[in-house]
């Protein structure tokens, strides 16, 4: 085995709370517009590739 692992750092400013609920970092409906917009791209191209391969 060539890993040689360092010692750990261990910082005494964290902590743990308990009971806490652990919210999401992004926007559901901004990611969910992002999403289907990237769709309609996507089959736009599809559509684009299929007219050139039928020429």
């Amino acid at each position: 085995n060539y890993y040689k692992g360092e010692s750990p750092i261990y910082n005494a400013q964290v902590w743990v709370t308990q009971g806490a609920l652990e919210g999401s970092n992004i926007n559901i409906s901004n990611e969910m517009v992002n999403m289907i917009t990237t769709m309609r791209s996507f089959e736009t191209n599809q559509k684009v590739v299929q007219t050139i391969d039928e020429t």
